[in-house]
């Protein structure tokens, strides 16, 4: 369960300092390993069930923008927050992992509107892996398509190169003057 929260890329712990101790100066605390703890303390708050957050603070947590944030609650991907007096958005903390399962969707090829349908999949039949399955299945295969058409569309380009008058003209000499 904790392990889905985390972004692979994000949560990676990073060893290596960026600067070594300058004249008695402490090494640089790297952005990963703050991002880290900071995660991680997160986490640990989420699975007591005491966070509650704005959209800057979800934002923050997720590491998308707050407008990217206003966009999935606009295209149904997100569900709508309760607002609280001032007018804010309160989200529960399940919607980190929500926003973590969207973008983690987008960085292997699936669609908004791809994720719009997969997230109602999700929401209707929660026990319903086969169906999961053949969605993921579907989409290997259309993207098994597009690199066949992006292929052939080289090996066109290729052809046309040779043969194209613009790109095979003799070099223009400098000295020529004439």
């Amino acid at each position: 369960m904790v392990l889905e929260c985390c972004d692979s890329k994000q949560g990676e712990f990073n060893r290596e300092r960026s600067s070594l101790a300058i004249k008695g100066r402490p090494a640089r605390v790297e952005k990963k390993d703050l991002t880290l703890y900071l995660r991680a303390k997160f986490i640990l708050m989420m699975l007591k069930g005491l966070v509650k957050m704005k959209v800057g603070e979800l934002a923050e947590a997720t590491g998308v923008s707050v407008q990217a944030i206003r966009f999935y609650e606009r295209r149904g991907l997100l569900p709508s927050p309760r607002r609280l007096q001032s007018g804010y958005r309160d989200y529960p903390a399940e919607t980190v992992r929500t926003v973590l399962r969207i973008k983690r969707m987008q960085e292997v090829g699936f669609t908004l509107r791809e994720l719009e349908r997969f997230l109602r999949l999700l929401e209707a039949e929660p026990c319903n892996h086969a169906g999961r399955r053949a969605y993921a299945e579907a989409k290997i295969r259309d993207i098994d398509a597009q690199i066949e058409r992006l292929r052939a569309m080289r090996e066109e380009l290729g052809r046309r190169l040779l043969t194209c008058e613009c790109c095979n003209a003799p070099p223009v000499n400098a000295d020529d003057g004439s």
